[in-house]
């Protein structure tokens, strides 16, 4: 008699009971009565969810030009121009407490980095009840501000891109808004692309957050399948799909 092995049986047992647990998970979204919701529901919503995911981006950096011998302000915390950690630095050893100062010449390499960002559908009920929480708290809802947040009934898609390490966007946010404004559109198998109607940057912030708006799309449904989101800005290539048939929200597609 030939026996399975255990971690077999057992790997096996875990793919069934998380395949059957799906469509049920799906639902939660719809079964958590809104304002009752935790923490970790609304950070889950805005993050990780069918109307926000998170995207990890890798692409070459090159830093802006710099004016000859200057040396980076940024050498006492080991961040180089303020940049990712594999910037070329100085030669000596982090264990000593004296790093050397990078000299910058204008004419560092680029280097290869990744930047950590979430796309989120801003214009959906699920995503405004989620923000209206955070900015209002459960006891500020019948505020006007809320009360007009919630109750709006967007006649357009807002779709916001945060994280955005303001060191990446050596162009200077009006650039970056432009760059995005020009490139981003939203893709839909058998239409034509949807170009935004408006971008918007903030001047100011570690990092920073795109908002980008859309006409909405006529006749959309769970059957179009998916929607993607993308936009070119500097080195970075952005792309990040939806499953329409998980926006549903209380009966109607939410975007």
């Amino acid at each position: 008699m030939r026996l399975r092995p255990k971690c077999v049986t057992l790997t096996r047992r875990l793919f069934l009971t998380a395949g059957s647990l799906t469509p049920l998970a799906a639902r939660n979204w719809d079964r958590a009565n809104f304002p009752e919701w935790s923490e970790g529901h609304i950070d889950k919503l805005l993050t990780d969810s069918p109307w926000a995911r998170p995207l990890t981006l890798p692409f070459r950096f090159s830093a802006p030009a710099k004016r000859p011998l200057a040396i980076s302000e940024f050498y006492q915390i080991g961040e180089p121009l303020g940049l990712p950690k594999g910037w070329p630095t100085g030669g000596s050893s982090p264990n000593t407490g004296n790093r050397t100062p990078r000299i910058d010449d204008g004419n560092a390499p680029p280097v290869a980095t990744e930047i950590y960002l979430t796309t989120r559908w801003a214009s959906a009920l699920p995503m405004r009840q989620a923000l209206a929480l955070l900015e209002f708290g459960k006891s500020g809802l019948n505020s006007p501000r809320a009360v007009e947040r919630l109750q709006a009934n967007p006649q357009e898609y807002v779709i916001e891109v945060a994280g955005f390490p303001v060191g990446m966007v050596p162009q200077g946010p009006r650039r970056f808004e432009a760059e995005l404004m020009a490139s981003a559109a939203l893709l839909v198998k058998g239409r034509k692309p949807l170009r935004a109607t408006s971008a918007s940057v903030p001047e100011h912030g570690n990092h920073l957050t795109a908002t980008l708006r859309f006409a909405r799309l006529e006749n959309l449904s769970e059957e179009d399948g998916l929607i993607e989101f993308t936009a070119h800005a500097g080195p970075m290539d952005i792309s990040q799909k939806f499953k329409l048939r998980e926006m549903a929200y209380k009966g109607r597609l939410e975007l």
